[in-house]
């Protein structure tokens, strides 16, 4: 796959995590409605769904909300992106720590996926 193409498609899905994660951030402290209209109807949810999933101990890893290690992996990729494309021949030792970073932080966010996709479907039964 074309270098470009891969930023382009890491982008946007990053893009789009963000924006999942900030919105689940802003309904947890009560600035955004979960069935607000500025959402895709597909998206919306129910008041008493949401604060059930958002108030389990399934929603936390570390004891942290899950939303703010989202937050923060998403716009780290988004940087690495834009850094990576600024910087395209560049081989210094901190992008290749900060890429082995991303690797290692990608993985682990996959496993924590699945981990959290089974509390949902298993756990809360959503």
């Amino acid at each position: 796959m074309e270098t470009e193409t891969v930023r382009v498609f890491a982008g946007s899905l990053s893009a789009i995590g963000l924006l999942i994660s900030t919105y689940f951030a802003l309904v947890s402290r009560g600035i955004l409605s979960p069935d607000s209209t500025l959402i895709p109807r597909l998206c919306r949810m129910e008041k008493s769904s949401c604060a059930s999933i958002l108030d389990s101990k399934e929603a936390r890893l570390l004891g942290i909300q899950n939303f703010y290690p989202g937050m923060a992996y998403y716009g780290l990729i988004l940087l690495w992106i834009f850094e990576s494309e600024r910087v395209e021949t560049s081989t210094s030792s901190v992008e290749s720590w900060f890429t082995g970073f991303l690797k290692i932080a990608s993985g682990l966010t996959v496993l924590a996926g699945l981990y959290l996709t089974f509390s949902l479907l298993f756990k809360l039964k959503v």
